[in-house]
């Protein structure tokens, strides 16, 4: 099971990260929690920038 949970969640983030479609996460207060280099180029802002505030 273990083995299952930690392959499924590096397909997950391999999904993410070469998506090239715009994905984020984001809490339940509507702050980004994690975004995909895609998000970042198309909106023009820093990871740093974005991470933390609200949509």
């Amino acid at each position: 099971l273990r083995t299952t949970n930690e392959t499924l969640s590096r397909e997950r983030d391999q999904f993410f990260a070469l998506s090239p479609d715009m994905f984020c996460i984001v809490d339940l207060n509507s702050h980004f929690f994690e975004l995909n280099e895609t998000f970042i180029l198309t909106l023009g802002y820093t990871r740093e920038q974005l991470l933390g505030s609200s949509y």
